[in-house]
């Protein structure tokens, strides 16, 4: 995927793979022009080749429900309690058009475009 600031995007997914993986089955890695930073390890990895400087920074965690779980259990309450989605609908819809993209694009073996 590319977007309007030129930023793109690689998804590659697989909900059933065979493989080890004792950190989970859900992993995001996030790849910038300086550092990378990998989820739910909680890390930034970078390097600055004009100071010749490794930068691998693990970030605090906060001990807790897994991150898809506690989504869950807030949407729940949300519910239960008459208080807005933690996820707003209009989020969602941007989910579901951006997927939605990339099943046509694949389908049709074209570049499509998302208008807003």
């Amino acid at each position: 995927m590319r977007f309007e600031n030129g930023a793109t995007l690689i998804l590659e997914t697989s909900w059933i793979l065979h493989h080890d993986d004792s950190a989970g089955d859900t992993h995001l890695w996030l790849y910038g022009t300086q550092a990378g930073a990998h989820w739910p390890a909680n890390k930034i990895i970078g390097t600055n080749y004009r100071t010749k400087q490794y930068r691998d920074i693990t970030l605090p965690f906060e001990p807790g429900m897994e991150a898809h779980a506690a989504e869950c259990v807030a949407f729940a309450d949300a519910v239960a309690h008459g208080k807005p989605s933690p996820v707003p609908a209009e989020q969602s819809l941007d989910v579901i058009a951006i997927l939605d993209g990339l099943y046509r694009a694949a389908a049709s073996g074209r570049e499509v475009t998302l208008d807003r």
